[in-house]
Protein backbone atom coordinates (compact mmCIF):
# COMPACT_ATOMS: atom_id res chain seq x y z
CA UNK A 1 0.00 0.00 0.00
CA UNK A 2 1.48 3.47 -1.15
CA UNK A 3 2.45 6.09 1.77
CA UNK A 4 0.04 8.89 1.69
CA UNK A 5 1.80 11.62 2.67
CA UNK A 6 0.44 15.33 3.57
CA UNK A 7 1.03 18.08 1.11
CA UNK A 8 2.11 21.26 2.17
CA UNK A 9 1.62 24.44 1.25
CA UNK A 10 3.57 27.86 2.34
CA UNK A 11 2.80 30.31 -0.29
CA UNK A 12 0.27 32.41 1.75
CA UNK A 13 2.26 31.94 5.06
CA UNK A 14 4.99 34.76 6.63
CA UNK A 15 7.60 33.37 7.91
CA UNK A 16 9.36 36.89 8.81
CA UNK A 17 9.28 35.93 12.22
CA UNK A 18 10.37 32.77 12.71
CA UNK A 19 13.61 31.77 13.61
CA UNK A 20 15.21 28.01 12.87
CA UNK A 21 17.59 25.96 14.20
CA UNK A 22 19.00 22.79 12.63
CA UNK A 23 20.78 20.10 14.20
CA UNK A 24 22.03 17.01 13.03
CA UNK A 25 24.95 14.66 13.74
CA UNK A 26 28.24 14.14 11.83
CA UNK A 27 27.95 9.95 11.54
CA UNK A 28 27.07 9.32 7.65
CA UNK A 29 28.19 12.65 6.55
CA UNK A 30 27.78 11.42 3.11
CA UNK A 31 23.76 11.55 3.88
CA UNK A 32 23.20 13.49 6.45
CA UNK A 33 25.20 16.72 4.46
CA UNK A 34 22.37 16.22 1.93
CA UNK A 35 19.17 16.37 3.92
CA UNK A 36 20.98 19.16 6.02
CA UNK A 37 21.37 21.17 2.42
CA UNK A 38 17.86 20.10 1.45
CA UNK A 39 16.41 21.77 4.52
CA UNK A 40 18.05 24.80 4.03
CA UNK A 41 17.69 25.17 0.60
CA UNK A 42 13.52 24.92 2.15
CA UNK A 43 14.37 27.20 4.45
CA UNK A 44 15.51 30.31 2.48
CA UNK A 45 12.54 29.47 -0.64
CA UNK A 46 10.03 30.35 2.39
CA UNK A 47 11.92 33.61 3.81
CA UNK A 48 13.39 32.35 6.40
CA UNK A 49 16.33 34.21 7.38
CA UNK A 50 17.09 33.69 10.59
CA UNK A 51 18.69 30.20 10.82
CA UNK A 52 21.57 28.44 12.65
CA UNK A 53 23.14 24.61 11.91
CA UNK A 54 24.67 23.35 15.00
CA UNK A 55 26.15 19.66 14.33
CA UNK A 56 26.80 16.76 17.79
CA UNK A 57 29.05 14.16 17.19
CA UNK A 58 26.78 11.01 16.87
CA UNK A 59 22.79 10.50 16.87
CA UNK A 60 23.04 9.37 20.47
CA UNK A 61 24.50 13.53 21.73
CA UNK A 62 21.84 15.38 19.13
CA UNK A 63 19.50 15.24 22.25
CA UNK A 64 22.35 16.97 24.60
CA UNK A 65 22.85 19.71 21.67
CA UNK A 66 19.06 20.04 20.97
CA UNK A 67 18.49 20.78 24.72
CA UNK A 68 20.84 23.10 25.08
CA UNK A 69 19.70 25.11 21.83
CA UNK A 70 16.29 25.12 23.33
CA UNK A 71 17.43 26.39 26.45
CA UNK A 72 18.95 29.24 24.36
CA UNK A 73 16.50 29.97 22.33
CA UNK A 74 14.23 29.95 25.60
CA UNK A 75 16.30 32.40 27.78
CA UNK A 76 15.44 35.60 25.73
CA UNK A 77 11.80 34.94 27.52
CA UNK A 78 13.40 34.93 31.37
CA UNK A 79 14.40 38.56 30.64
CA UNK A 80 11.50 40.20 28.31
CA UNK A 81 11.87 43.65 31.31
CA UNK A 82 15.49 43.44 30.53
CA UNK A 83 14.55 43.39 26.62
CA UNK A 84 12.07 46.50 26.91
CA UNK A 85 14.25 47.91 28.84
CA UNK A 86 16.80 48.00 26.02
CA UNK A 87 14.25 48.87 23.40
CA UNK A 88 13.83 51.97 25.43
CA UNK A 89 16.93 52.97 25.55
CA UNK A 90 17.74 52.47 21.86
CA UNK A 91 14.38 54.51 21.01
CA UNK A 92 15.82 57.04 23.03
CA UNK A 93 19.06 57.13 21.40
CA UNK A 94 20.34 56.87 24.67
CA UNK A 95 24.43 55.59 24.41
CA UNK A 96 24.86 52.10 26.18
CA UNK A 97 28.12 51.74 27.95
CA UNK A 98 29.34 48.96 29.64
CA UNK A 99 32.04 48.67 32.66
CA UNK A 100 34.98 46.43 31.89
CA UNK A 101 36.82 45.21 34.72
CA UNK A 102 40.33 44.85 34.01
CA UNK A 103 41.79 41.92 35.09
CA UNK A 104 44.44 43.68 36.85
CA UNK A 105 44.51 47.06 39.38
CA UNK A 106 41.08 46.33 39.71
CA UNK A 107 40.36 49.56 37.64
CA UNK A 108 37.80 49.48 35.13
CA UNK A 109 36.84 51.43 32.17
CA UNK A 110 33.60 52.04 29.55
CA UNK A 111 33.44 50.78 25.69
CA UNK A 112 30.64 51.82 23.86
CA UNK A 113 28.51 48.47 22.73
CA UNK A 114 27.20 47.75 19.35
CA UNK A 115 23.78 49.44 18.79
CA UNK A 116 23.18 47.04 15.95
CA UNK A 117 24.15 44.63 17.51
CA UNK A 118 21.72 45.17 20.17
CA UNK A 119 18.88 46.04 18.20
CA UNK A 120 19.45 42.34 16.00
CA UNK A 121 19.51 40.61 19.49
CA UNK A 122 16.05 42.50 20.22
CA UNK A 123 14.66 41.40 17.07
CA UNK A 124 15.79 37.90 17.46
CA UNK A 125 14.15 37.81 20.82
CA UNK A 126 10.91 38.26 18.83
CA UNK A 127 11.27 35.39 16.48
CA UNK A 128 9.67 32.13 17.27
CA UNK A 129 11.96 29.41 17.07
CA UNK A 130 11.79 25.39 16.50
CA UNK A 131 14.23 22.81 15.89
CA UNK A 132 14.90 20.15 13.40
CA UNK A 133 17.05 17.37 14.20
CA UNK A 134 19.00 15.42 11.16
CA UNK A 135 20.90 11.93 11.49
CA UNK A 136 21.21 8.42 10.53
CA UNK A 137 21.14 5.42 12.29
CA UNK A 138 22.17 2.41 10.33
CA UNK A 139 21.29 -1.06 11.56
CA UNK A 140 24.69 -3.39 12.29
CA UNK A 141 25.12 -6.78 12.84
CA UNK A 142 24.22 -6.33 17.14
CA UNK A 143 21.02 -4.16 18.82
CA UNK A 144 23.61 -1.51 19.47
CA UNK A 145 21.10 0.80 16.91
CA UNK A 146 17.74 0.35 18.98
CA UNK A 147 19.76 1.56 22.13
CA UNK A 148 20.78 4.05 20.53
CA UNK A 149 17.34 5.03 18.18
CA UNK A 150 14.92 4.65 21.15
CA UNK A 151 16.28 6.76 23.58
CA UNK A 152 16.78 9.47 20.72
CA UNK A 153 13.48 9.80 19.69
CA UNK A 154 12.14 9.62 23.32
CA UNK A 155 14.08 12.26 24.66
CA UNK A 156 13.79 14.70 22.00
CA UNK A 157 10.29 14.81 22.07
CA UNK A 158 10.60 15.35 26.04
CA UNK A 159 12.67 18.17 25.30
CA UNK A 160 10.05 19.71 23.17
CA UNK A 161 7.44 19.16 25.77
CA UNK A 162 9.38 20.51 28.58
CA UNK A 163 10.41 23.55 26.75
CA UNK A 164 7.47 24.38 24.60
CA UNK A 165 9.67 24.35 21.20
CA UNK A 166 8.57 22.66 17.93
CA UNK A 167 11.15 20.41 17.49
CA UNK A 168 10.58 17.98 14.34
CA UNK A 169 13.52 14.83 13.44
CA UNK A 170 14.49 13.80 10.33
CA UNK A 171 16.61 10.86 11.86
CA UNK A 172 17.09 8.05 8.95
CA UNK A 173 16.73 4.57 10.66
CA UNK A 174 17.93 2.12 7.73
CA UNK A 175 18.70 -1.31 7.61
CA UNK A 176 21.05 -1.52 4.87
CA UNK A 177 23.08 1.69 2.96
CA UNK A 178 20.62 1.72 0.10
CA UNK A 179 17.72 2.55 2.20
CA UNK A 180 19.56 5.60 3.71
CA UNK A 181 20.36 6.65 0.36
CA UNK A 182 17.10 6.93 -0.96
CA UNK A 183 15.89 8.55 2.19
CA UNK A 184 18.26 11.47 2.31
CA UNK A 185 18.95 11.80 -1.69
CA UNK A 186 15.44 11.03 -3.40
CA UNK A 187 13.48 14.34 -3.38
CA UNK A 188 10.16 12.01 -2.35
CA UNK A 189 11.81 10.34 0.58
CA UNK A 190 14.31 13.44 1.49
CA UNK A 191 14.01 13.18 5.35
CA UNK A 192 15.39 16.57 5.64
CA UNK A 193 12.62 18.41 3.25
CA UNK A 194 10.13 16.33 5.74
CA UNK A 195 11.11 17.13 9.08
CA UNK A 196 11.30 20.74 7.99
CA UNK A 197 7.84 20.78 6.64
CA UNK A 198 6.55 19.53 9.83
CA UNK A 199 8.45 22.12 11.66
CA UNK A 200 6.78 25.01 9.21
CA UNK A 201 3.57 23.78 9.75
CA UNK A 202 4.02 23.71 13.29
CA UNK A 203 5.95 27.16 13.34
Amino acid sequence: MAKQKPQFSFEQRDFSLKGVVIVHSLWHEQWVSVMVRSAEQLLRSVAINSYAIVSAPGTYELPYVTNLMAAVLKQPHLHRDAIKQLEQWLNQEQLLWYRHQKQKGGEGYYIPLDVEYLKRLIWLTHLQWGIVVLGCVLQGQTQHHHYISAPTFYHLQQIAMNYGIPITTGIITAADEATAKKRATDPQENKGIEATQALLYLL
